[in-house]
């Protein structure tokens, strides 16, 4: 049987996220910039990966 990853793109991208934000955030004087949602509102169909 096939096991879903515990990582997919979307979690890479949320994860890599913070840097490149805190950096622009940063030299703009502490702008609070808003936190892009990669999956457009599908990580709330996603669920949870089972635990081993």
């Amino acid at each position: 049987m096939a096991q879903r990853a515990d990582l997919n793109v979307y979690d890479a991208a949320a994860w890599s996220a913070p840097g490149p934000l805190s950096d622009i955030s940063v030299a703009w004087d502490s702008l609070a910039l808003p936190f892009p949602d990669f999956t457009r509102g599908n990580w709330r169909q996603t669920g949870s990966a089972p635990l081993a």
